[in-house]
């Protein structure tokens, strides 16, 4: 189940823009992010109803972390949101 969520999470970032390192065990996501301040990505991702904690608090600042430990409707779910966020910036 992890890994379909990750391989369709991972599918449709990639595709709308985002860049990141397939994980092979874990459990999110840590794409790089269009902002040099991952705080303020993090803040500009809530407008859009998506959790998302800064990749700085990880030793990754520039980077997200986007977990896919949830069901897999709320994965499905997050595209058209991760759609909107990322037309701000990659559109």
């Amino acid at each position: 189940v992890y890994k379909e969520r990750r391989d369709f999470l991972y599918h449709h970032l990639t595709r709308l823009g985002f860049s990141c390192v397939k994980p092979k065990g874990a459990f999110y996501l840590f794409p790089k992010v269009p902002l040099d301040d991952d705080v303020e990505f993090v803040k500009r991702a809530s407008a859009y109803n998506l959790l998302l904690v800064p990749g700085s608090g990880f030793g990754g600042p520039g980077h997200v972390r986007i977990s896919y430990s949830v069901s897999t409707e709320t994965v499905k779910n997050s595209i058209p949101a991760f759609e909107a966020l990322a037309a701000e910036f990659y559109e």
